[in-house]
């Protein structure tokens, strides 16, 4: 224990169940060391993943960001919002926005990027815990959380997965808690989803549409409060890796809650 803090020591459960918890950080059994994440070619630095964007993209995601934090309630009491996995960069551009009140909870699969991410995180004043593990194996109680944050949460993990993880992080919200995200919409970028389907070749096209999230959704007990439509990208130009030149994206916000 390091001020007040547990540094180092083990979790496990008669149920089998087993993390380690090294330099502050809790260590599932699933961990990698890198991430299984190839969309951008420098995703580990967390920062430096956005210099892969173009400015009319970059503009897009910070209208993104600022959808999540202004839907993000204010509280006279302590909340638990949750972050991951392959979360972007709302939470570094917000974090000395957030109330001290809450605990952050940020989970991603690679080693290296949440000790990346804890790194920037570690002057905020923020409370915040760290896991390096799938979200099936990240030692959290369910219905323990008041806000997810989907910040491209869902569909990077169905790039890298090929399936949707709305039942997971349904199953970690509190009664009325609280989802509010964003998501890209390909509908419009058939090459270019071809294009990440080389590095993720069980990218599953057929789920990209907007109505099938929201299926997901629903299907997991999560009532969709807004669907807004927060730009569309334009010119003849890369906008992120694996976009194909002329192809356009658009960004879309949404909250939901859970039932």
């Amino acid at each position: 224990i390091q001020n007040g803090q547990l540094h180092d020591g083990d979790i496990t459960c008669s149920c089998g169940y087993h993390a380690a918890i090294n330099d502050g950080i809790v260590l599932c059994d699933d961990c990698e060391e890198d991430t299984p994440f190839k969309w951008f070619n420098n995703v580990d630095s967390v920062y430096s993943a956005a210099d892969e964007y173009s400015g009319v993209y970059r503009m897009l995601l910070d209208k993104g960001s600022l959808y999540m934090y202004q839907s993000m309630p204010e509280s006279d009491y302590s909340q638990m919002v949750m972050f991951g996995p392959f979360t972007c960069n709302f939470l570094l551009r917000f974090c000395n926005d957030f109330s001290r009140k809450n605990t952050y909870v940020v989970i991603d699969p690679s080693v290296k990027r949440i000790k990346r991410l804890r790194e920037y995180l570690t002057d905020t004043g923020l409370q915040l815990v760290f896991m390096a593990g799938g979200i099936d194996q990240v030692p959290l109680r369910k219905q323990s959380i008041d806000i997810y944050i989907d910040d491209y949460s869902v569909t990077n993990s169905l790039c890298t997965y090929g399936s949707f993880i709305y039942d997971r992080i349904s199953g970690f919200l509190k009664s009325n808690g609280l989802l509010i995200g964003v998501m890209g919409d390909y509908k419009d970028a058939p090459k270019s989803v071809q294009n990440v389907k080389k590095d993720h070749p069980e990218y599953p096209a057929d789920k990209l549409p907007i109505s099938k999230f929201k299926g997901s959704m629903k299907a997991n007990g999560l009532d969709i409060r807004q669907v807004k439509l927060l730009g569309t990208t334009r010119g003849n130009e890369m906008h992120f890796p694996r976009n194909e030149v002329g192809e356009q994206v658009s960004m879309v916000g949404y909250t939901a809650v859970r039932k």
